[in-house]
């Protein structure tokens, strides 16, 4: 019969949250590391803080782990935060993995270990501490004795207990009702294992964890994954020097799929990773993008001529080519699709526009003729180009032909950004 267990989740608004996923990200790296095709999945705050499971052809290994960013402490068994890990572990461990060598759980963290204190029971009995700490004994990987197991026993019961039955106030009404709900949630977990619990089966349950103490911090994490992402299989020459900016989008991606309201829908794969350093190749450093991007959206809230290109064409020459101005309207539709692609293209569109602005500050007519409007478009495609040119010795422009310029002169037109003549 499946047993009652605690949910428990993290908070978001801690500096652990961003310790997850930095964790998270150094998982899939690693396994890329090792097989550039090894199936996985992994997303954070599914069973624990990092969820990783890798597909083999007859069996998945599952890897959780529980992270705790506690800058300049020490850690003992008494803790909350260790106690509460392996009450969750345990809990992990005998609902779906006790018979299972395909499981690891992991506690990271940064903080020490420190020295065991006496500990007293909820009912009097003093435990007198071990010699040496059990989280030394955690992290050396060797077995608990008879003596260390039962001072290790007795806390996790009596934490295990506090966790699952919440003593109801006597005078309540529902007293006896609450007392019994209660009850049965203890008897419903696996309370009633822990309670039977031999040294071996402890040693059995503690030989599937590993404990990482005085680890490194978020910093100290992050540097890490980032040269980790530069020798990484997937890095070449076209992502070369982008490891933040693929550190980032895994961030972000990790983000993404938290929040999403459909459980598969959480977790990462290979695949995933695969296309963040896939789309890499294509990003701009940020140090080489343009900075006028922020300035397009701005200049748009100013505009007050509501004409599109079709209005500007016929007001200025009224027998204006119907076949030319479909043209033109059809290429103004072709960078529509790439406004909002990225701040790259953004940036382009606005060093166009000051350069048309400025010749039609100057060249502006209240009448044209066809072949002075099909001038004038050549003479800022040309002020144009030479714009951008000079501006690509400092910046990177995702495009930039002389083709997409001209076709943003027309979007510019059609988006009441620039007119022929004054409204």
């Amino acid at each position: 019969m499946p047993k009652d267990t605690i949910y428990r989740g993290a908070s978001d608004k801690t500096k652990g949250f961003r310790l997850q996923k930095i964790r998270a990200i150094k998982l899939m790296i690693e396994e890329i590391i090792k097989n550039d095709r090894q199936l996985f999945y992994t997303a954070i705050e599914i069973t624990e803080d990092v969820d990783h499971t890798i597909v083999n052809e007859s069996h998945n290994e599952s890897r959780v782990e529980e992270l705790k960013a506690y800058d300049n402490s020490a850690f003992t068994l008494q803790s909350e935060a260790v106690k509460n890990t392996l009450v969750s572990f345990f809990d992990i461990y005998f609902k779906n993995w006790q018979s299972s060598d395909n499981v690891k759980l992991g506690f990271y963290t940064t903080a020490t270990i420190g020295k065991e204190k006496k500990k007293v029971l909820f009912n009097g009995t003093n435990l007198a501490p071990p010699a040496q700490p059990i989280l030394k004994i955690f992290s050396d990987g060797g077995p608990l004795d008879q003596s260390t197991f039962e001072y290790f026993k007795a806390t996790i019961l009596e934490e295990y207990r506090s966790q699952y039955f919440k003593t109801p106030n006597p005078k309540s009404a529902n007293y006896a009702q609450e007392l019994a709900r209660q009850q049965n949630k203890l008897d419903n977990s696996y309370f009633p294992i822990l309670k039977n619990l031999t040294l071996e089966e402890a040693n059995n349950f503690l030989d599937k964890i590993y404990w990482h103490f005085d680890d490194e911090d978020n910093d100290a994490l992050k540097a890490s994954v980032l040269q980790l992402i530069k020798t990484c299989p997937l890095s070449n020459l076209s992502n070369e020097d982008k490891e933040e900016t693929i550190f980032c989008e895994l961030m972000e991606l990790l983000d993404e799929r938290q929040n999403d309201n459909v459980f598969s829908n959480k977790f990462i794969t290979g695949s995933d990773v695969k296309m963040v350093f896939k789309n890499a190749e294509s990003s701009i450093s940020v140090e080489l993008l343009d900075p006028s991007w922020e300035r397009y959206h701005e200049e748009s809230q100013r505009i007050t001529d509501k004409r599109n290109l079709g209005d500007k064409l016929m007001s200025v020459c009224p027998d204006f080519s119907k076949q030319l101005h479909g043209i033109y309207s059809r290429e103004a539709c072709t960078v529509k699709i790439d406004t909002n692609s990225g701040k790259s293209f953004l940036a382009l569109k606005y060093r166009v526009f000051l350069a048309c602005a400025e010749y039609l500050a100057l060249n502006a007519q209240s009448t044209y003729t066809q072949d002075e409007i099909i001038t004038a478009i050549g003479n800022m495609l040309e002020k144009s180009t030479a714009t951008i040119e000079a501006l690509k010795n400092d910046f990177t422009y995702r495009v930039s032909n002389e083709v997409i310029i001209k076709s943003i002169i027309y979007d510019l037109f059609d988006e009441c950004f620039i007119a022929l003549n004054e409204v």
